[in-house]
């Protein structure tokens, strides 16, 4: 199986990469800073089509599926998709049936914005992706009608496993653009920083940290692509994902989400004591990485996943 960018692919890649440094990476620190939900940068997205890239088009979508997903995520790297309180849709799974245990007794429902009862609550003031929004959902006496029940009543259980297993591709795909970025700056900094009349790339110590950080990022990119090849390829009404897919979803989220933690880490010690200062990116990026190793099950769940698989 090949699982190489077409030319058309790495052209969409090569695209979003001049967007992501045009228009994205320059207010990054602001957005990170005032902690706003960034529309600007949603018509970005919507501008160039990538907004809703793997959904089909009857929905609004561009359809360019799952693989061409990931390089797009990679590029820009700060996106995250549960936005509750700018959203006009949300998916919220509750239990249908208490006598049942809440694998087989949940449902999906289908809530819009503006909905009696609904309403957003606290607003999480985090650590790292702080221009997404994390918020706590308040929902008192809301109803809504039977055929708000995404597919059937008990399926909540498998959608949530089944989307699990889709979304940790793009969470991964997510690590590693945050751990390219963070390598990219340290490989520049080092370059132009000189302490004895030489630049500081030039010390055998530091090139084999930089040496480390760019296999680990190489072999976590090739995880991912491979797993997003291995999901395409699969027919699209399948009930249950293969044993070996789900494998493959999980130890890419895992070695991915530990590579951008390791590699953002490193840039920073790489910096020294600007690594801990604001005004260079690589603190930040260490802090967005913090997060792939959560979000979308934890390091630890994924291993429960892999082992679970053998």
């Amino acid at each position: 199986m090949s699982y190489d960018l077409t030319e058309e692919q790495q052209m969409l890649k090569d695209t979003v990469a001049r967007i992501a440094k045009e228009q994205i990476a320059p207010g990054a620190e602001k957005r990170d800073e005032e902690a706003k939900f960034p529309w600007d940068m949603v018509e970005v997205l919507r501008e160039n089509a990538l907004f809703g890239a793997d959904f089909p088009e009857k929905y609004g979508g561009s359809e360019m599926g799952l693989f061409s997903l990931c390089p797009i995520v990679e590029e820009i790297a700060k996106t995250f998709i549960s936005h509750a309180d700018v959203a006009e849709v949300i998916c919220i799974a509750a239990r249908t049936d208490t006598s049942l245990p809440a694998t087989k007794g949940s449902g999906i429902f289908i809530v819009e914005k503006g909905t009696p009862g609904f309403s957003i609550g606290k607003h999480e003031n985090k650590l790292g992706i702080r221009a997404s929004s994390t918020v706590e959902i308040i929902l008192e006496d809301v109803r809504v009608p039977a055929a708000n029940i995404l597919i059937d009543e008990g399926m909540g259980f498998p959608i949530l496993m089944k989307t699990l297993d889709l979304t940790r591709i793009p969470v991964a795909a997510q690590a590693v653009g945050i751990a390219q970025g963070a390598l990219d700056y340290a490989v520049q900094y080092t370059k132009e920083r000189t302490q004895f009349g030489k630049p500081i790339f030039s010390f055998q110590g530091l090139q084999w940290m930089m040496a480390d950080m760019i296999t680990q990022v190489e072999a976590a990119r090739q995880l991912v692509y491979k797993t997003a090849s291995l999901f395409e390829g699969l027919p699209k009404n399948l009930d249950r994902l293969p044993k070996e897919t789900i494998r493959y979803s999980a130890m890419a989220k895992l070695f991915a989400a530990e590579t951008a933690m390791k590699v953002t880490t490193d840039a920073v010690q790489l910096l020294g004591g600007y690594g801990y200062v604001r005004e260079y990116p690589v603190e930040r990026m260490m802090r967005d990485a913090k997060i792939t190793q959560i979000y979308e099950g934890t390091s630890q769940i994924q291993k429960v996943v892999i082992a679970s698989t053998l």
